[in-house]
């Protein structure tokens, strides 16, 4: 009997999770990868009504496997989240070491001015270095400031993957409770198959009885047409004499 060739589609998205942390710079190393489709193929044979039980076992096992697909590629998402959750807390490390340096540099910064103030004669070198730590003070604040919009893009872009996924795996369950009615349905017609074929089998002994029954009447019959025909012919010679 033809085969039915049924596949689950699902969509591989790489997705970034919520980081808590606003203020969690961004990998050099992000690239929004590119989507891909992946196909769960499944093959199922037509129901038998010869072998009931192996193909109710067949259903099972169709059910469990693409139980089984969906389980590996949960998996695989949920290691992906946990990759770039250890890549947002590296960065949330690299953000404190910065305000750690900020906070050294103020202080820094604090010191020198108290120095300069009480030389007078280096003015022109204070007015310089003075310049060069505003310098680079601005310069550490843009850079904090460019890694926190970046933080913000990068939230937004996991909020919106994440809603996708959730989306894509109410789908994935609504599909496997479809799966499972179909299957409870194929039982259900299974068993009233299971049915008629008793009452098939009941009504075949009862002919092949009733079958018995008129042979052995025609039998007895036959045997009862034999006698009367063999009456018949030696009572014809009895009625020719007496004529």
């Amino acid at each position: 009997m033809p085969a039915h060739r049924v596949y689950i589609e699902t969509r591989a998205v790489d997705r970034s999770p919520r980081n808590p942390n606003p203020r969690s710079p961004p990998s050099p190393r992000h690239r929004p990868r590119t989507r891909s489709e992946e196909r769960i193929y499944v093959y199922r044979d037509n129901l038998s009504t010869e072998n009931i039980t192996n193909t109710m076992t067949d259903h099972d096992r169709v059910l469990r496997e693409a139980y089984d697909e969906a389980y590996r590629q949960n998996q695989t998402l949920r290691n992906k989240l946990a990759e770039r959750d250890h890549k947002l807390a590296e960065k949330d490390l690299d953000l404190a070491e910065k305000d750690g340096r900020i906070n050294q540099l103020q202080a820094q910064n604090l010191n020198l001015r108290q120095t300069l103030d009480s030389l007078s004669d280096v003015e022109g070198r204070q007015d310089d270095l003075i310049h060069d730590l505003k310098r680079k003070t601005s310069k550490l604040r843009k850079d904090k400031d460019d890694l926190k919009a970046e933080n913000r893009e990068l939230r937004h872009e996991s909020e919106g993957k994440m809603r996708h996924m959730a989306d894509q795996i109410n789908a994935l369950k609504q599909e496997m409770a479809n799966w499972r009615l179909q299957c409870e349905s194929e039982k259900r017609k299974n068993i009233d198959l299971e049915r008629r074929c008793g009452r098939l089998r009941e009504n075949l002994d009862l002919h092949r009885g009733q079958s018995e029954t008129f042979r052995t009447q025609s039998e007895s019959l036959r045997a009862e047409n034999d006698q009367l025909r063999e009456i018949i012919d030696l009572a014809q010679p009895l009625r020719v004499f007496r004529h």
